[in-house]
């Protein structure tokens, strides 16, 4: 075993330090011998955003990949020429990631375990962008959500980054306000 600087945790010190502190919704990361404590994410910062499911705010929140629409484009060929056009085809879209830092709870996970299991547990998610003054800029409001994917935390024996755990969402309608 080498020697640490007296102020440095062990790393067993600092483990026992991440635990009880994930308990409490802050997370602790490990850099080099030294652990330094992030602030929960879903204190508001200004140009910042914010998340609630169901009318309860997500503590330790990551990000927000938003909403995706889009369309497939379809080549029409032009009457009387060896000419195409591009026009709007099928509609393509793709859920709303949220990601937040791993926490014991398994709210997550048994959100999505209710469409296993076959029963749809809709939810009203919303996500709240700040400008830089701390006002919110815009809402977007995605209406009766149900949880497509649940993706658990990767875990890696020598990586000193936060645990996250992420959601896909599909709403029945998005609107921004």
């Amino acid at each position: 075993m080498g020697a640490r600087e007296p102020s440095t945790p062990s790393r067993r010190e600092a483990l026992k330090l991440a635990g009880a502190a994930a308990l409490g919704g802050v997370s602790v990361s490990l850099a080099g011998a030294a652990a330094s404590a992030r602030a929960d994410a879903a204190t508001i910062l200004p140009g910042r955003i914010s998340v609630t499911i169901g009318g309860v705010p997500v503590k330790g929140l990551e990000s927000v990949v938003p909403f995706l629409s889009a369309s497939a484009s379809v080549e029409q060929p032009l009457p009387g020429s060896k000419e195409t056009i591009s026009e709007p085809g099928d509609l393509i879209t793709h859920g709303a990631v949220i990601t937040r830092l791993w926490t014991a709870s398994s709210d997550w996970l048994e959100w999505r375990m209710s469409v296993v299991n076959g029963t749809v547990d809709r939810r009203n998610v919303i996500v709240k962008v700040f400008d830089t003054t701390g006002r919110v800029a815009s809402s977007h409001v995605y209406g009766n959500c149900w949880v497509q994917e649940y993706t658990y935390p990767a875990l890696h024996a020598h990586s000193h980054d936060p645990l996250t755990e992420s959601i896909t969402i599909r709403p029945e309608r998005h609107t921004i306000q």
